[in-house]
């Protein structure tokens, strides 16, 4: 399977509910089984939306269904985190590649 952008992440998460359920035990239940799998991946991307930082007043805790594993609360410190790894990443990357090979 291939998938590009929204629908990499749309196809992941299906992919898990698909893997993660008990298969069906009879075969007339196969189509059921599929929208139930569609539904938890649907309501589960309803609720992580929000990309990086995810609405913590509605729900403050810590996510239930497996969403996550930090309170809500740490997604803009982790937000921050991350930001600054990723803009000290590159003068480090520019040191270690290009001014030490030079001297």
């Amino acid at each position: 399977l291939a998938a590009v952008s929204g629908g990499g992440y749309l196809l992941s998460a299906f992919a898990s509910h698909v893997v993660t359920r008990p298969p069906p035990a009879d075969g007339a239940q196969v189509d059921d089984w599929y929208r139930e799998a569609v539904a938890a991946t649907i309501v589960r991307m309803q609720t992580n939306a929000g990309n990086f930082v995810r609405d913590f007043f509605k729900f403050p805790g810590i996510p239930d269904g497996g969403a996550g594993f930090l309170p809500r609360v740490c997604d803009i410190p982790l937000l921050i985190v991350v930001f600054l790894f990723t803009i000290l990443t590159g003068p480090y990357l520019f040191l270690s590649a290009v001014l030490l090979p030079v001297t």
